[in-house]
C-alpha cells in the first residue's frame, strides 16, 4: 500500500498494489496552478491509477473530484471517510455553523480533524473561527 506520492512513478511490481490519495490540490483548490503543472500532476495520477488495484479516497469528494477527470476508473475508486461530518461536503462550514447556532445541543459537539499541514485550500481558518466559537459557548 502506498500513500500517493504525486509525480512518482508506482512501482514496476507484479504484486496487488494499493494508494490512498487526499485530494487533487492540483485541481479543485482555490489557487490557480499553471496547465503545465496541472498535466504533470494528472499524469502522474493517471499512471498509478493504471497499476493499482485499488485507490482509496478519503472522502467521496476526491473521489467524485478524481472520477470527474477520469471516470473509466470508477471500479478502482473506494471512499473511506474520515471527516468528522461524512454527509457533509464541507465539514469546516458545518463545524462553523454548528458553533454560531445556540440552538443546536451541546451534548453532540461535532469531532473534526484539522489537517496536518497548513495550506490555503485547507481552509483552516474556517476551522480556527468554528473551535474558537465552540471554546466561548463551553
Amino acid at each position: 500500500m502506498y500513500f500517493l506520492a504525486n509525480r512518482l512513478n508506482p512501482p514496476n511490481l507484479d504484486i496487488p498494489l494499493t494508494i490512498i490519495t487526499h485530494d487533487m490540490f492540483w485541481r479543485f483548490s482555490p489557487l490557480t496552478y499553471p496547465e503545465s503543472y496541472v498535466n504533470e500532476y494528472d499524469l502522474s495520477l493517471l499512471e498509478w491509477l493504471k497499476k493499482v488495484n485499488i485507490v482509496f479516497t478519503i472522502s467521496e469528494k476526491t473521489r467524485k473530484d478524481i472520477l470527474s477527470v477520469f471516470p473509466e476508473f470508477s471500479g478502482k475508486i473506494k471512499a473511506v471517510p474520515i471527516s468528522g461530518f461524512p454527509t457533509k461536503s464541507n465539514a469546516s462550514q458545518r463545524l462553523l455553523d454548528l458553533a454560531e447556532n445556540s440552538h443546536e445541543s451541546n451534548d453532540e459537539l461535532p469531532i473534526f480533524y484539522l489537517p496536518s499541514s497548513f495550506g490555503v485550500y485547507k481552509d483552516h481558518l474556517t476551522l480556527l473561527k468554528a473551535g474558537i466559537k465552540l471554546a466561548q459557548k463551553i
